[in-house]
């Protein structure tokens, strides 16, 4: 049990580094994430059954670990990402008060639930959905100038954020992309197609 209760500095290091890996757009951040995550939840599964040392705390591992998961749902716009957001703040409730009740003293643990809590509040709550979605998808990309899909994918979220004129512009930067990239006709007829509905007000869902 030893080894696993030691996997969450690894994990939480691995997390970060699928994190920083997002902004650039570079591919399998999100398997780096969650593979993280893996080793936050073996260090919990080795802190409950460790015996009374490792109890000290199994509640802050679990507060941060749901803490990141939030963390990962938001920024992957995974449909659950409010019910993890709340399991998190749940979480890190019930560690405040065990930290208060017990006078317990802060530890790196702790820091990072409180900074992936900041976080995913920020990203879901502090920028418009479109807005999210270049920050951590185009803005720092280094694929910016030929990532079609990508660019397609944001006219899609400026549609849905009311963003109309926006929204067609980067719907043809898009469509221009792929044209200067050779892309598949298949690219080039939904891309188009999605031009078509954004001009006509029609566009319900992305596909």
């Amino acid at each position: 049990m030893m080894i696993l209760t030691r996997m969450e500095v690894p994990g939480i290091l691995i997390f970060s580094l699928g994190f920083g890996l997002k902004f650039f757009h570079i591919p399998h951040n999100a398997v780096l994430m969650l593979l993280g995550l893996l080793c936050l939840l073996l260090s919990l599964v080795g802190a409950l059954m460790g015996g009374e040392g490792a109890q000290k705390r199994p509640v802050s591992r679990l507060s941060a670990m749901l803490s990141l998961a939030a963390l990962l749902c938001v920024i992957k716009f995974f449909p659950v990402h409010d019910y993890i957001l709340l399991l998190a703040a749940l979480a890190f409730l019930w560690t405040v008060y065990l930290l208060v009740s017990k006078k317990v003293k802060l530890n790196g643990i702790h820091y990072v639930s409180v900074f992936a809590l900041a976080l995913t509040v920020f990203f879901r709550f502090g920028v418009d959905r479109s807005d999210r979605y270049f920050i951590l998808n185009l803005k720092y990309s280094v694929e910016q100038s030929t990532d079609f899909i990508t660019w397609d994918k944001y006219s899609w979220m400026l549609y849905l954020d009311e963003r109309a004129d926006e929204s067609l512009q980067a719907s043809e930067k898009a469509l221009s992309i792929a044209q200067r990239v050779d892309a598949d006709k298949y690219w080039l007829d939904l891309i188009d197609g999605h031009g078509v509905a954004i001009r006509d007000k029609t566009w319900e869902r992305y596909h």
